[in-house]
């Protein structure tokens, strides 16, 4: 681990697993990154996101390339398609109500560029147990009560009742205990 950024470094590659992606077309591995979104609990808007940038992605290779499958892509063909987005792509081509909007801007931001190879980067990773990750789940909401709060609720109980004087008796023992 390099302690001064909290993450593994590589020290060695290791071999990557055919799963079998090589002879699918382009639009056969969108669809099975689709079901591994899935099945990894993403938001619906998330996995839109992909749909849509992996689109862009096909429909350039379609127009350059024609069709290919994924095996085809080269290193080479990834670079210029970020090169074309990050200095050719029209602004808001292709955009519904926004086409019209500044038709002379070419390329894209850097944020949005950046996106476009985070989901390339999803497409491309071939090793099938790399994108498995643990299920999103929801934030546990529930608050501890603070000490001065414990207090109080302990202070609270009619002592005459049994249940609850028993309940402060074995409060104040683990007080003790811990003590």
């Amino acid at each position: 681990m390099d302690k001064r950024m909290g993450r593994k470094t590589i020290s060695a590659r290791k071999p990557v697993v055919d799963t079998g992606l090589l002879s699918y077309t382009l639009e056969e591995a969108l669809d099975f990154v689709v079901k591994v979104k899935r099945a990894n609990n993403l938001k619906e808007r998330t996995i839109d996101g992909y749909i849509q940038n992996m689109g862009y992605f096909n429909e350039w290779v379609t127009e350059r390339y024609g069709d290919i499958s994924i095996d085809d892509v080269t290193a080479a063909m990834l670079r210029e398609y970020v090169l074309w987005c990050d200095n050719d792509k029209e602004f808001y081509a292709g955009h519904p109500f926004k086409a019209d909007y500044d038709k002379e801007r070419k390329g894209l931001s850097p944020a949005s560029v950046n996106v476009r190879i985070c989901v390339l980067k999803t497409l491309f990773n071939r090793n099938p147990v790399a994108n498995l990750s643990l299920m999103r789940q929801d934030v546990d909401t529930v608050m501890p009560l603070t000490e001065d709060e414990l207090r109080r609720f302990m202070k609270a109980p009619d002592q005459r009742q049994w249940a609850q004087w028993h309940a402060i008796l074995i409060h104040n023992q683990l007080r003790t205990a811990i003590k």
